[in-house]
């Protein structure tokens, strides 16, 4: 602990918060010196605290920036959209009941509601119903909104796998080591006869 009471890594995190986030991570190389340890777990602080001012972005503010982001989808209340898809949408959203947790809604587009892709949409929700592996964002939750489909999973904060990398200045070996884990889940994947045509690094967060 510092004599203010703070744990270091806290206290380095708030510290790093003050910065550009260009600026960061030479920050923290000179902050913790030869901790890579602290260095990592004030990284990931930074990560979470990025994705929780996502996710915890008020509504009117959210819409102002984004006219067409729905207020709910199903029981969930939208907070921002992460990402699009050729099929959907992708939302950080908030669950309220019956337990409170910030989750990702992934919403079919409007208008994308041939057969074939309603069929491809709910093969991908299928899909992720069958995998039960650490490595996998876990599916929580499926529904009908305004006659598109959508499903909810786990929201994963984190970075995609290259920036972490990069950012950490990771060896070949720790890459490595990393790639084995996205090899564990693909296998998982594999297994259950599901394979994956467009996995990239943006897709693999840490």
């Amino acid at each position: 602990m510092t004599s203010g009471g703070l744990s270091q890594e806290f206290e380095v995190f708030l510290a790093a918060l003050d910065r550009a986030e260009p600026d960061r991570v030479a920050f923290l190389e000179e902050r913790c010196g030869g901790n890579a340890a602290l260095r990592d777990r004030v990284l990931d602080l930074l990560a979470n605290h990025s994705l929780a001012e996502v996710a915890e972005t008020t509504g009117p503010v959210a819409r102002g920036m984004d006219p067409e982001l729905p207020k709910t989808i199903g029981p969930y209340t939208v907070r921002s959209r992460l990402g699009e898809g050729g099929m959907g949408v992708v939302y950080a959203a908030e669950q309220r009941r019956p337990i409170r947790r910030n989750v990702a809604v992934k919403l079919l587009k409007a208008g994308a509601d041939s057969e074939e892709v309603l069929a491809r949409f709910d093969a991908e929700r299928q899909a992720l119903a069958l995998m039960n592996h650490a490595n996998i964002a876990r599916i929580l939750d499926a529904g009908v909104h305004d006659g598109r489909p959508y499903f909810v999973t786990e929201l994963i904060a984190g970075v995609p796998i290259t920036d972490y990398c990069d950012r950490r200045g990771l060896s070949i070996n720790d890459r490595l080591r990393l790639f084995l884990d996205i090899c564990e889940g693909v296998q998982h994947a594999h297994q259950k006869g599901i394979i994956h045509r467009d996995l990239n690094p943006s897709k693999v967060l840490v």
